[in-house]
C-alpha cells in the first residue's frame, strides 16, 4: 500500500459510509438492477446489506493522517470453497490509481483462497475484467450469508 493510503478493518462508523456507498453506486452501475424501481431497489439490497456486511471482512482504504478520510473499501467473506467479493468502492477521482489492485493484492495474499468468485458486477469493475484473472462471477454467492441462519 502506499505511503499515501492506509489500509485498515472497517470500524463501526464506517458502516454509513460502506452503505451508502455501495447502495448508490451500485444502483447507478450495477448491471442487472437497472429494471428494479428505485424503492424496491434501495429497500430490498439494503435489507441484503444488513445481513452480509456484518458477515464478511470490510477493509478500508484511506488517508493515514486522517482516519476517517475514507478513498474506498473492498468487502469480502471467505468460505471453504472460496472467497467472495461481495463489492469494492473507490471514489472516482482516485480511481484507475491502482487502489483496489493494491486493496486486493493484500486480501488475497492474506486469504489464499483456492477461488475468487464476485457477487456484484457493474459496468466499472467489470473493466478490471475479473474473468480474466480466473475470478468467477456468480451473484448468488450473495446469499450464502443466510445459510448459516
Amino acid at each position: 500500500m502506499s505511503a499515501l493510503v492506509e489500509m485498515r478493518k472497517a470500524e463501526p462508523g464506517d458502516v454509513p459510509f460502506i452503505t451508502n456507498s455501495w447502495l448508490k453506486s451500485y444502483r447507478s452501475g450495477g448491471i442487472g438492477n437497472r429494471l428494479v424501481p428505485n424503492d424496491v431497489y434501495y429497500q430490498m439490497h439494503h435489507a441484503i446489506l444488513e445481513v452480509v456486511l456484518p458477515k464478511g471482512l470490510a477493509v478500508v482504504l484511506c488517508s493515514p493522517e486522517d482516519r476517517d478520510m475514507i478513498f474506498g473499501w473492498v468487502h469480502a467473506e471467505t468460505f471453504s470453497d472460496g472467497m467472495v467479493l461481495h463489492y469494492a468502492y473507490v471514489k472516482n477521482s482516485l480511481r484507475r490509481r491502482g487502489l483496489f489492485t493494491q486493496a486486493m493484492r493484500t486480501i488475497l495474499d492474506h486469504e489464499c483462497p483456492q477461488a475468487v468468485f464476485y457477487s456484484h458486477n457493474t459496468e466499472a469493475f467489470d473493466k478490471i475484467n475479473p474473468r480474466k484473472k480466473g475470478w468467477i462471477y456468480n451473484p448468488y454467492r450473495l446469499y450464502e450469508s443466510w445459510r448459516s441462519e
